[in-house]
């Protein structure tokens, strides 16, 4: 179904489900109190759904994932350009 007659069809559906709402608050309360508990009870668990489903979702990240270089007690060689950077840190902050 396309997206134009699916949004008129929900309309409709929507205008009719208020107007059989409407019609029961006028004609027996009863009624009128389940439906709109009902209607407000599947409202919020489409919610809660939506909102789990939309934290579920992974996040769009543009830069690589940086790990961290672990050092376990052994000296490693991290290579010429990070002793210059090293060195040139050392003198700003002296």
């Amino acid at each position: 179904m396309s997206k134009t007659k699916s949004m008129w069809v929900t309309i409709i559906v929507a205008v009719l489900l208020g107007i059989v709402v409407f019609a029961a608050y006028r004609l027996w309360m009863p009624a009128f109190i389940v439906l709109t508990a009902v209607f407000s009870g599947i409202g919020f668990l489409s919610a809660a759904s939506f909102f789990c489903t939309w934290l579920e979702q992974e996040s769009k990240r543009t830069e690589p994932v940086v790990e961290p270089v672990m050092c376990k007690g052994e000296a490693k060689e991290l290579g010429k350009d990070f002793e210059e950077i090293y060195d040139e840190i050392k003198e700003e902050l002296a």
